[in-house]
């Protein structure tokens, strides 16, 4: 039944024709290998930012230290 449409349109016949071959399956685990090595290599480095964070909650509590200890030493009562 596909071979008598493929005869009538002769235009539907040459696009099938000058398709790609489908992928073997070593091409396509090759594919995903070499995608996700790059997705690893391009990743967002979260060790620096934790650290960071870290840094910014240290700072913060050593701030309020110190502030709470101004407060008591300066206390009116």
């Amino acid at each position: 039944m596909h071979s008598l449409q493929l005869e009538r349109i002769p235009v539907l016949e040459e696009r099938l024709l000058e398709r790609s071959p489908r992928l073997g399956l070593l091409e396509r685990i090759a594919m995903r290998i070499g995608l996700w090595m790059l997705i690893w290599s391009v990743r967002f480095d979260r060790s620096e930012d934790d650290r960071l964070v870290n840094q910014e909650y240290l700072d913060r509590e050593a701030r309020e230290l110190h502030y709470l200890q101004l407060l008591e030493r300066n206390r009116p009562f």
